[in-house]
């Protein structure tokens, strides 16, 4: 897609020049505050702001992707020996000490009712 956009972008540039070249060579007074060419002018500063900015990111990319670096393949292969057997209880952790680590979970709170009174 940069690449598609750095050609729209010169073929735009080439396009507005030859217009404000050939377009308004012949004026003679106030060919230079009308608004075509007020707003020829605006089009030929974006399009080489898109030219140029398409450039960085067509570079970047290039940079990003392509690279010397052998790249390395990892194979991923299932556990063989099965998963060890862990506890089903948990503890809640409060806090981190000595003293609540190993002892077990406090008193659940009682359940929450919301009454409306009218």
């Amino acid at each position: 897609m940069n690449v598609i956009s750095i050609i729209t972008a010169a073929i735009t540039i080439i396009m507005i020049s030859l217009i404000l070249v050939f377009g308004y060579g012949r004026c003679y007074y106030g060919c230079s505050t009308s608004p075509s060419f007020v707003i020829h002018v605006l089009l030929m500063i974006c399009s080489i702001i898109q030219f140029i900015i398409s450039i960085y990111i067509l570079v970047f990319a290039c940079k990003a992707t392509c690279c010397d670096e052998p790249s390395v393949n990892i194979t991923v292969t299932p556990n063989q020996a099965g998963c060890p057997d862990y506890p089903t209880e948990q503890y809640l952790m409060y806090e981190v000490n000595g003293a609540t680590m190993n002892n077990p979970p406090m008193e659940r709170p009682p359940p929450y009712n919301e009454i409306k009174d009218n």
